[in-house]
């Protein structure tokens, strides 16, 4: 669950929509142990559980394959290009002994979750620019970070969040 106040001690700010979600990280956080929802994240979640047209296998290592077979799997999830989480079988290496033949894919999505969880771990400025860049979930901050982004690595997975 989400933090979604619907009550304000102020009746004009009150959060009708229920779509609260905190401001930017500016200082040095733990983005595993402590995440906070984002957009980015909300919308993964959508992904992963299957109303964006992908679907959670009632088996349940394809389960943990969709989600994350570890905490730290599912916050990598959460940071993901939604092309990663769509596009599984294409893009994860691994293939799954339930699953049909399929050839084995790029390996994108095990690198990714490689650099994010190496990233975040940091507690870097980098690291925080990164998740202030991709949280909103808006093409905008993402090609603005880019910009300015001096990490070839990280400027390569944020070509992935610009395609949509």
């Amino acid at each position: 669950m989400r933090y979604a106040p619907i009550r304000n001690r102020n009746p004009m700010e009150s959060n009708r929509n229920r779509d609260y979600v905190p401001e930017g990280t500016h200082k040095k956080h733990d983005f595993i142990q402590s995440a906070v929802w984002t957009k980015r994240f909300i919308r993964n979640v959508e992904i992963m559980k299957g109303a964006a047209s992908g679907a959670i296998s009632p088996t349940p290592e394809l389960a943990r394959r969709t989600i994350g077979k570890t905490y730290k799997e599912f916050i990598a999830n959460l940071y993901m290009p939604e092309e990663l989480l769509r596009n599984r079988n294409k893009h994860e290496k691994k293939v799954y002994k339930h699953e049909p033949k399929r050839p084995s894919g790029t390996g994108n999505v095990e690198e990714f979750r490689k650099f994010i969880l190496d990233l975040v771990k940091t507690r870097s400025q980098e690291a925080i620019d990164f998740h202030n860049a991709i949280a909103p979930n808006t093409t905008k901050s993402i090609k603005e970070y880019y910009s300015r982004c001096t990490n070839n690595e990280a400027k390569q997975w944020l070509k992935f969040y610009i395609k949509r």
